[in-house]
């Protein structure tokens, strides 16, 4: 059974209330139709501020994200970090693709060393030396690409009988070529690069223990929840056929000289535990003594060296 708590009037702390009013007003130029809600009531100057907007396509009349619906204030949580990334793969660019790079590097010798052993140059043998140099991955490529064309032109005439015929022997070069490499003791060399791919999308995590100590939070802690699943949740259009795109947000400290900036924004996990204080615990009101809430926002650009400059 859950026990039933009397809900505990406090006199609200000296606070910081005009600061933040003062920010709201600087950041949404005053309007009279953007809701604040603010948790707890005394909050301090350090905080951070969910500006929820509505997704609106950038026009000359309207820049994309003036339209601010909603202003939601709370601590910074203990939890507070950020991260970087950046991918990059192990990838094989073959003899070819090394022989290339090393010539966009400006050595032209590794391809002077080719084009002498093909001509039967100091190192002989002609298409020996080119392997060498080129390396056996090209040599066994190219050895089952002729020995497959070769059988399926002649055996043309049967059609696809001498197609799949030219790619069996094609392989059955291709093989060969690898065990007699694995007989003499040595292995075809891969030429590893390791290649930039890009940047993942930064995301954010903020986790909170919200305990209300009147009515008053209670409420105010309710519609801040109502708040955060509203906007991150779709509507439909043109008879359901469609989605209209969930609201954005931008995320703002209220000091940010030492922390970071934050991008514009979706809520892409919102998780919410309404049996927070060790087990179900609510105020006489019914209202649950202690909430934890989990969000996670995604930043809808990536992080390249000018938004670094920027604050990022």
């Amino acid at each position: 059974m859950a026990a039933e708590l009397e809900p505990i009037e406090v006199n609200p702390a000296i606070t910081n209330q005009a600061s933040l009013n003062d920010a709201l007003g600087a950041l949404h130029g005053g309007s009279d139709t953007v809701q604040g809600l603010t948790f707890p009531s005394n909050l301090e100057k350090h905080f951070l501020m969910f500006k929820v907007k509505k997704r609106e396509r950038q026009t000359q009349k309207i820049a994309a994200g003036s339209q601010i619906k909603n202003v939601i204030s709370l601590p910074i949580p203990a939890n507070l970090s950020t991260g970087y990334n950046a991918k990059y793969a192990n990838a094989p660019i073959g003899p070819g693709g090394a022989l290339a790079q090393a010539v966009a590097a400006g050595d032209t010798s590794s391809l002077s060393s080719v084009v002498d052993s093909m001509n039967g140059g100091e190192e002989g043998g002609g298409l020996l030396g080119a392997i060498k140099n080129v390396g056996a991955g090209v040599a066994e490529n190219q050895l089952a690409a002729i020995v497959g064309g070769v059988a399926g032109g002649a055996l043309s005439k049967g059609g696809t009988l001498g197609s799949a015929v030219g790619a069996a022997l094609g392989d059955l070069a291709g093989d060969a070529l690898t065990g007699t490499l694995q007989s003499a003791g040595v292995a075809r060399n891969p030429h590893l690069a390791v290649l930039f791919e890009g940047v993942d999308m930064r995301t954010h995590q903020f986790q909170y223990k919200l305990i209300a100590r009147n009515a008053a939070e209670s409420s105010t802690l309710r519609e801040i929840i109502t708040q955060f699943k509203l906007a991150m949740a779709p509507e439909f259009s043109e008879a359901n056929h469609f989605f209209n795109y969930p609201d954005e947000f931008d995320i703002e400290f209220s000091k940010p000289l030492f922390l970071f900036k934050i991008g514009t924004s979706v809520l892409v996990d919102f998780q919410v535990n309404y049996t927070a204080q060790d087990g179900s615990l609510f105020h006489s009101n019914r209202a649950p003594l202690a909430v934890s809430i989990s969000m996670t926002f995604q930043e809808l650009d990536i992080i390249t060296k000018a938004e670094i400059k920027e604050g990022r």
